[in-house]
Protein backbone atom coordinates (compact mmCIF):
# COMPACT_ATOMS: atom_id res chain seq x y z
CA UNK A 1 0.00 0.00 0.00
CA UNK A 2 1.60 3.11 -1.42
CA UNK A 3 1.63 6.26 1.19
CA UNK A 4 -0.67 8.65 1.00
CA UNK A 5 0.38 12.54 2.25
CA UNK A 6 -2.30 14.44 3.64
CA UNK A 7 -1.80 18.28 3.39
CA UNK A 8 -2.72 20.17 6.12
CA UNK A 9 -5.46 22.80 5.94
CA UNK A 10 -4.94 26.74 6.13
CA UNK A 11 -8.01 27.29 7.80
CA UNK A 12 -7.67 26.25 11.54
CA UNK A 13 -4.28 28.14 11.57
CA UNK A 14 -6.22 30.94 9.77
CA UNK A 15 -8.72 31.05 12.36
CA UNK A 16 -6.44 30.85 14.84
CA UNK A 17 -4.65 33.79 14.05
CA UNK A 18 -7.55 35.92 13.38
CA UNK A 19 -8.94 35.27 17.24
CA UNK A 20 -5.52 36.04 18.45
CA UNK A 21 -5.52 38.97 16.50
CA UNK A 22 -9.15 40.06 18.11
CA UNK A 23 -7.78 38.88 21.90
CA UNK A 24 -5.10 41.43 21.98
CA UNK A 25 -6.94 44.12 20.37
CA UNK A 26 -5.42 45.01 17.07
CA UNK A 27 -6.88 44.96 13.94
CA UNK A 28 -6.24 43.45 10.77
CA UNK A 29 -5.16 46.70 8.67
CA UNK A 30 -2.91 47.51 12.51
CA UNK A 31 -0.58 43.96 11.92
CA UNK A 32 -0.29 44.79 8.49
CA UNK A 33 0.89 48.06 8.79
CA UNK A 34 3.45 46.71 11.21
CA UNK A 35 4.38 44.04 8.46
CA UNK A 36 5.09 47.17 6.10
CA UNK A 37 6.57 49.15 8.78
CA UNK A 38 8.20 47.03 11.50
CA UNK A 39 10.19 50.60 12.70
CA UNK A 40 6.62 52.41 13.35
CA UNK A 41 7.47 55.67 12.04
CA UNK A 42 4.64 58.10 12.16
CA UNK A 43 2.85 58.96 8.21
CA UNK A 44 4.57 62.47 7.07
CA UNK A 45 2.14 65.11 7.59
CA UNK A 46 -0.95 65.66 5.05
CA UNK A 47 -0.09 69.29 3.38
CA UNK A 48 -3.34 71.07 2.98
CA UNK A 49 -3.96 74.17 1.03
CA UNK A 50 -6.24 76.67 2.13
CA UNK A 51 -7.83 78.87 -0.16
CA UNK A 52 -8.09 83.14 0.33
CA UNK A 53 -10.93 84.12 1.34
CA UNK A 54 -13.10 85.01 -1.48
CA UNK A 55 -14.77 88.71 -1.57
CA UNK A 56 -18.54 88.52 -1.24
CA UNK A 57 -20.87 88.65 -3.91
CA UNK A 58 -17.55 88.46 -6.42
CA UNK A 59 -14.09 86.49 -7.01
CA UNK A 60 -11.02 87.48 -4.43
CA UNK A 61 -9.71 90.84 -4.44
CA UNK A 62 -6.09 91.00 -6.10
CA UNK A 63 -3.62 92.82 -4.25
CA UNK A 64 -3.07 96.33 -4.82
CA UNK A 65 -0.53 97.91 -7.16
CA UNK A 66 1.23 100.87 -7.15
CA UNK A 67 0.29 103.56 -9.73
CA UNK A 68 0.90 107.00 -10.46
CA UNK A 69 -2.20 109.59 -10.10
CA UNK A 70 -4.90 109.47 -12.61
CA UNK A 71 -5.15 111.30 -15.33
CA UNK A 72 -8.55 112.64 -16.63
CA UNK A 73 -9.12 111.46 -20.09
CA UNK A 74 -12.01 113.62 -20.47
CA UNK A 75 -10.21 117.28 -22.96
CA UNK A 76 -12.74 119.28 -20.29
CA UNK A 77 -11.33 118.07 -17.27
CA UNK A 78 -7.78 118.58 -18.49
CA UNK A 79 -8.68 121.99 -19.22
CA UNK A 80 -10.12 123.06 -16.32
CA UNK A 81 -6.87 122.47 -14.82
CA UNK A 82 -4.72 125.23 -16.97
CA UNK A 83 -5.06 128.93 -16.01
CA UNK A 84 -8.28 130.65 -17.00
CA UNK A 85 -7.29 133.04 -19.83
CA UNK A 86 -7.72 136.70 -19.48
CA UNK A 87 -10.59 137.54 -21.72
CA UNK A 88 -12.73 134.52 -19.53
CA UNK A 89 -13.18 131.64 -22.33
CA UNK A 90 -10.96 129.08 -22.72
CA UNK A 91 -11.68 126.97 -26.54
CA UNK A 92 -11.13 123.50 -27.49
CA UNK A 93 -11.57 121.60 -30.62
CA UNK A 94 -12.60 117.96 -31.12
CA UNK A 95 -13.62 115.46 -33.68
CA UNK A 96 -17.26 114.67 -33.60
CA UNK A 97 -17.58 112.55 -37.53
CA UNK A 98 -16.09 111.65 -40.36
CA UNK A 99 -18.69 109.82 -42.81
CA UNK A 100 -18.93 110.20 -46.83
CA UNK A 101 -15.74 112.34 -47.00
CA UNK A 102 -17.42 115.13 -45.03
CA UNK A 103 -15.33 116.11 -41.92
CA UNK A 104 -17.13 117.65 -38.62
CA UNK A 105 -15.43 119.26 -36.12
CA UNK A 106 -16.72 120.68 -32.57
CA UNK A 107 -15.80 123.82 -31.39
CA UNK A 108 -16.18 124.70 -27.82
CA UNK A 109 -15.92 127.80 -25.93
CA UNK A 110 -16.27 127.43 -22.15
CA UNK A 111 -17.03 130.32 -19.83
CA UNK A 112 -14.06 130.22 -17.03
CA UNK A 113 -14.29 133.52 -15.81
CA UNK A 114 -16.68 135.29 -13.32
CA UNK A 115 -18.26 137.39 -15.91
CA UNK A 116 -21.24 136.89 -18.17
CA UNK A 117 -19.47 135.93 -22.15
CA UNK A 118 -21.77 137.64 -24.41
CA UNK A 119 -21.88 135.55 -28.10
CA UNK A 120 -23.12 136.78 -31.64
CA UNK A 121 -22.34 135.33 -34.57
CA UNK A 122 -19.53 132.78 -36.03
CA UNK A 123 -16.31 132.45 -35.02
CA UNK A 124 -13.33 133.28 -37.34
CA UNK A 125 -10.72 130.79 -37.91
CA UNK A 126 -7.58 130.21 -40.06
CA UNK A 127 -6.01 126.86 -40.70
CA UNK A 128 -2.32 126.16 -40.30
CA UNK A 129 0.03 124.52 -41.63
CA UNK A 130 2.66 122.48 -40.68
CA UNK A 131 4.91 125.28 -40.38
CA UNK A 132 2.86 127.53 -38.12
CA UNK A 133 1.02 129.65 -41.17
CA UNK A 134 -1.73 130.04 -42.77
CA UNK A 135 -2.25 126.71 -44.83
CA UNK A 136 -2.00 128.47 -48.27
CA UNK A 137 -5.62 128.09 -50.70
CA UNK A 138 -7.79 127.20 -47.57
CA UNK A 139 -10.84 129.28 -47.08
CA UNK A 140 -12.86 129.99 -43.93
CA UNK A 141 -16.23 131.23 -44.66
CA UNK A 142 -19.02 131.38 -42.18
CA UNK A 143 -21.95 129.00 -42.76
CA UNK A 144 -22.01 125.33 -44.03
CA UNK A 145 -23.67 126.52 -47.49
CA UNK A 146 -19.88 125.83 -49.54
CA UNK A 147 -19.00 122.95 -47.97
CA UNK A 148 -21.00 119.83 -50.43
CA UNK A 149 -22.99 117.43 -48.55
CA UNK A 150 -22.97 119.93 -45.20
CA UNK A 151 -26.45 120.35 -43.78
CA UNK A 152 -28.02 123.84 -43.75
CA UNK A 153 -26.81 126.13 -40.65
CA UNK A 154 -28.96 127.85 -38.24
CA UNK A 155 -28.78 131.40 -38.03
CA UNK A 156 -26.84 133.70 -35.97
CA UNK A 157 -28.14 134.35 -32.32
CA UNK A 158 -27.23 136.91 -29.92
CA UNK A 159 -26.56 134.76 -26.35
CA UNK A 160 -24.77 135.39 -23.20
CA UNK A 161 -22.73 132.30 -21.88
CA UNK A 162 -22.90 132.22 -18.16
CA UNK A 163 -19.80 131.61 -16.03
CA UNK A 164 -18.75 127.74 -16.13
CA UNK A 165 -21.21 127.43 -19.11
CA UNK A 166 -20.32 126.96 -22.63
CA UNK A 167 -20.88 127.33 -26.13
CA UNK A 168 -20.68 125.72 -29.31
CA UNK A 169 -19.96 125.75 -33.16
CA UNK A 170 -19.32 123.78 -36.25
CA UNK A 171 -16.24 123.22 -38.23
CA UNK A 172 -17.14 121.15 -41.69
CA UNK A 173 -15.03 120.48 -44.29
CA UNK A 174 -14.56 117.56 -47.40
CA UNK A 175 -11.33 115.49 -46.81
CA UNK A 176 -8.56 116.15 -48.52
CA UNK A 177 -4.84 115.36 -48.87
CA UNK A 178 -2.61 117.80 -46.52
CA UNK A 179 -2.79 118.03 -43.06
CA UNK A 180 -3.50 121.13 -40.81
CA UNK A 181 -1.85 121.23 -37.21
CA UNK A 182 -3.96 123.80 -35.85
CA UNK A 183 -6.21 126.89 -35.71
CA UNK A 184 -6.50 130.43 -35.42
CA UNK A 185 -9.62 131.46 -33.22
CA UNK A 186 -11.30 134.09 -32.64
CA UNK A 187 -14.71 134.09 -30.52
CA UNK A 188 -16.00 137.27 -31.20
CA UNK A 189 -15.44 140.47 -32.01
CA UNK A 190 -12.47 142.32 -30.39
CA UNK A 191 -11.57 138.90 -28.95
CA UNK A 192 -7.44 138.02 -28.90
CA UNK A 193 -6.89 134.85 -31.55
CA UNK A 194 -6.30 132.05 -29.75
CA UNK A 195 -4.26 129.10 -31.21
CA UNK A 196 -6.58 125.70 -30.81
CA UNK A 197 -4.64 122.82 -31.51
CA UNK A 198 -7.22 119.36 -32.21
CA UNK A 199 -5.94 116.00 -31.19
CA UNK A 200 -6.07 114.64 -34.77
CA UNK A 201 -4.74 116.74 -37.96
CA UNK A 202 -6.96 118.26 -39.92
CA UNK A 203 -7.01 116.56 -43.56
CA UNK A 204 -8.31 119.92 -45.22
CA UNK A 205 -5.09 121.08 -48.05
CA UNK A 206 -4.21 122.00 -49.47
CA UNK A 207 -7.06 123.82 -51.28
CA UNK A 208 -10.21 123.60 -49.54
CA UNK A 209 -13.46 125.33 -47.89
CA UNK A 210 -13.87 125.07 -44.16
CA UNK A 211 -17.65 126.17 -43.17
CA UNK A 212 -18.39 127.70 -40.08
CA UNK A 213 -21.69 127.14 -37.91
CA UNK A 214 -22.81 130.25 -35.50
CA UNK A 215 -22.11 130.22 -32.07
CA UNK A 216 -25.43 128.55 -30.03
CA UNK A 217 -25.70 127.77 -26.56
CA UNK A 218 -24.77 124.21 -25.00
Amino acid sequence: MSGIRVRPSWKPLAVTVLTALALSGCGLPTELERELDPEGRPPPPTQRHTPAPATPGGPPTPAPTASGPATPSDPAARDADQPCPADGARLRAEFADAAMGLRTMTLTLTNCGEKPYVLDGYPVIRVLGEDGAPLPGVRAVRGLDDVFQAPPAADPTSFTVAPRQSAVADLMWRVNTEPSTALHVTARPGAPRVTVTPDEHLDVGPRNVVGTSPWRPR
